[in-house]
């Protein structure tokens, strides 16, 4: 069964994430691009995979808005003692330039650095 959660990211830049893998992981990795720009990275192991995949807005309305929107309505509905929080998440949004889904198959894996290269990706993006 596949795992997987999203990532939003305030910053643009796809091969910084790459050089966050790279710096903690020593796995194969493969990325895939469309458009000239990467759309994908993909590390494997014996035991699975952690794939990244990337998505951008190209127009107003198109599936990044979308998930943008979506994510925000959620999180405008939540009810929570701390607001300052829910603002903060709500402002990081609103700045959202960059989507990143991850999946780890057939689960996350700690002994493959899954958690690793996640937790530097988020750091490196601000996600």
């Amino acid at each position: 069964m596949v795992q997987h959660f999203t990532l939003f990211s305030t910053r643009f830049k796809r091969l910084t994430v790459l050089g966050a893998i790279k710096r903690v992981s020593n796995l194969p990795l493969t990325t895939t691009e469309t458009d000239g720009a990467v759309s994908s990275i993909r590390l494997d192991s014996p035991l699975g995979s952690l794939t990244f995949n990337f998505l951008v807005r190209q127009q107003p309305g198109d599936k990044f808005c979308q998930v943008v929107l979506g994510a925000y309505a959620y999180f405008d509905r939540v009810q929570t003692d701390d607001v300052s929080r829910k603002e903060s998440i709500k402002s990081h949004l609103d700045q959202c330039k960059m989507i990143i889904g991850v999946a780890g198959e057939p689960q996350f894996d700690e002994e493959n650095l899954h958690f690793d290269c996640i937790e530097a990706v988020a750091k490196a993006l601000q996600a």
